[in-house]
């Protein structure tokens, strides 16, 4: 984590920008309060939630040019969202947002429940979003909490969960369009846009998606082809690439 106290004033001014550069010296982050956010944050000290907190507070990585949207009730799905900071974030930003949230990672679901407990329009989902409705379980091939992939099983188990499709999300919802799909599936986003796509990709008018070659070789390839299909531009922000449906009404 980039620990320059010029980087935390430059961000939060000189005030909030101390205070928050010597909890994060010291290790007193457990509950964390940004005068741009409604309510706390909790996070662990020390650990790898710090590299979450820095991409999306510190280095603003959601914080792009959005498309102009002709409705307040956003419908927003964060797919794979770890301890819940970015559903934070859009909560904040678009507080008549609807936003479904999913995690498959007990460790971290937990604490996304407790980041988000106080924001009534995210609805939490545990699980994993994928290319229909199955079971899947959570596998540690060494990258750590925020590493974790998953994996379709044939059975339901002690350690399975729901695999949830995005087109399904729609229907639970009741909605035909999806305004904003944040992804960091940590490769799964191979499943996702290898089929089922046609029913929720056209409808969807923002994308905003991490690669994760290094843990699915050739999987932002698939993504790529897939919405070659469709009328998007795209541009990269940080660690992401930002697809935007120029046909979306």
């Amino acid at each position: 984590m980039n620990l320059k106290i010029k980087v935390f004033i430059a961000r939060f001014g000189l005030i909030e920008g101390l205070k928050l550069y010597y909890k994060f010296r010291y290790g007193k982050t457990e509950c964390l309060q940004l005068s741009e956010l409604k309510h706390p944050l909790y996070m662990t000290p020390n650990t790898i939630d710090n590299s979450s907190f820095q991409e999306i507070f510190l280095d603003e990585e959601y914080s792009i040019d959005y498309p102009k949207f002709e409705h307040e009730d956003l419908f927003i799905i964060d797919a794979g969202a770890n301890i819940g900071f970015s559903s934070v974030f859009y909560a904040n930003k678009f507080p008549k947002a609807t936003i479904v949230s999913i995690e498959p990672d007990t460790v971290n679901f937990n604490q996304l429940e407790k980041n988000t407990g106080k924001y009534e329009q995210i609805n939490l989902r545990k699980g994993a979003v994928w290319n229909k409705n199955v079971f899947i379980e959570v596998v540690d091939k060494g990258w750590g909490t925020r590493g974790y992939i998953v994996e379709e099983v044939k059975e339901k188990s002690d350690a399975s969960m729901t695999g949830f499709s995005i087109s399904s999300l729609m229907s639970d919802f009741k909605v035909d369009r999806i305004d904003i799909l944040k992804m960091d599936i940590e490769g799964s986003e191979q499943e996702v846009f290898e089929s089922d796509y046609e029913n929720w990709l056209p409808k969807t008018k923002c994308i905003i998606i991490e690669f994760h070659d290094r843990m699915r070789e050739g999987s932002s390839a698939i993504v790529r082809e897939t919405i070659a299909k469709y009328n998007f531009s795209s541009f990269e922000n940080g660690e992401n690439v930002v697809f935007i449906n120029q046909d979306f009404s």
